[in-house]
């Protein structure tokens, strides 16, 4: 039987859109958006004509109607923290992503356009395995200061799912396992696994920078930053996340673009692109201690992944940890037309979202 899923996943500067008949993926784009065409939004929420645009275009190109669909599937955005799996997208998402957000990124934008494609029709409308779901142990969100606690963030879609496929590879199951994971891409995350559970992580707030993002900073140092008026609230916003990281010191977050500098003689470019792949093995070493050493595999995932030249430097300082098993690129619309695929066919049931007081 025909069970069509379109499954949306906006990105900062990017729409990417999937069809899938069933599990086998039919079609997919991936659209870049220049700073030109987003420059003509004041903000986030007026690109969400923009965005819904793009998603109607390409279900015509391919001769489908919203009515065809058995599913559409959206990225989750920020929400309060969520368990696991998949939540109905309803009022009270939309209007928490799109009113309320608790942080500017367009994935708040991802539920909101597949709630408004689906109004007027009975399919099931859905995100799945949300960036802010939250299994960490109590220990683990001590932060040193009272007034703030450590928070999960992560690439929960791509990190699970490649979670699943190490698991098949070890020909084991997920929930046997004690795994590491770092996503490596634009942001970067890592995040320690105990028998299918996420316990802890690191993301761009609390551990390496990234190629976009300045991750975790001297905080004596960022203090005196704060207060040099040297940058407005959103300017640092915008300065920590989005214009830190590899794009601050060397003026592009293209790792491809850095291995071409580093090929050419370009000493500063290596150092940093060295630095961040050091930063990343920390990660993993800290993260193997929330397992007492006893880790099964090292997983590495993401664009940076393709980087043989990044992924050497991880491996060398990580493997006598565990094992390090690479699956280079995201297969966040894989996990996302699976989990709507796993609800249609009763395999899951979809939780109801509510804000928690």
């Amino acid at each position: 039987m025909d069970k069509y899923i379109f499954c949306i996943n906006f990105g900062s500067t990017s729409s990417k859109f999937a069809l899938y008949n069933n599990d086998q993926l039919i079609a997919e784009q991936s659209i870049s958006h220049s700073k030109e065409e987003l420059s003509k939004c004041s903000s986030i929420n007026e690109q969400l004509p923009l965005r819904q645009s793009y998603a109607e275009t390409f279900l015509e190109q391919h001769h489908m109607s919203v009515k065809d669909l058995s599913a559409i599937a959206a990225r989750a955005g920020v929400t309060p923290p969520v368990d696991f799996g998949a939540y109905m997208i309803n009022d009270c998402m939309v209007d928490r992503l799109f009113n309320h957000p608790l942080v500017d990124h367009a994935m708040n934008l991802t539920p909101v356009v597949a709630y408004r494609l689906a109004q007027g029709t009975d399919i099931l409308v859905m995100t799945y395995d949300s960036c802010t779901t939250n299994q960490m142990e109590p220990v683990y969100k001590i932060s040193g200061i009272p007034e703030i606690e450590r928070s999960h963030m992560c690439h929960t879609e791509n990190i699970r799912a490649v979670a699943f496929k190490t698991a098949k590879k070890l020909q084991k199951n997920y929930e046997d396992l004690n795994l590491v994971i770092a996503h490596l891409g634009g942001g970067i995350s890592a995040t320690a696994h105990s028998h299918g559970r996420i316990i802890d992580s690191m993301d761009s707030n609390s551990g390496a920078f990234s190629p976009e993002r300045a991750g975790i900073l001297p905080s004596r140092a960022l203090a005196k930053l704060i207060y040099s008026n040297k940058f407005t609230e959103a300017e640092l916003y915008k300065r920590l996340e989005g214009n830190g990281g590899m794009l601050a010191y060397l003026g592009t977050a293209d790792g491809r673009d850095v291995e071409k500098m580093i090929a050419s003689g370009n000493k500063q470019a290596e150092l940093i692109y060295h630095a961040m792949a050091v930063q990343v093995s920390k990660e993993i070493g800290a993260l193997s201690t929330d397992l007492l050493g006893n880790v099964d595999a090292i997983v590495l995932t993401g664009g940076l992944a393709h980087s043989k030249l990044f992924v050497d430097w991880i491996r060398e300082r990580t493997a006598f940890i565990a094992p390090v098993t690479v699956f280079p690129g995201e297969y966040e619309m894989e996990a996302l037309a699976l989990g709507a695929l796993r609800v249609l066919n009763r395999h899951e049931e979809a939780q109801i979202y509510q804000e928690r007081g």
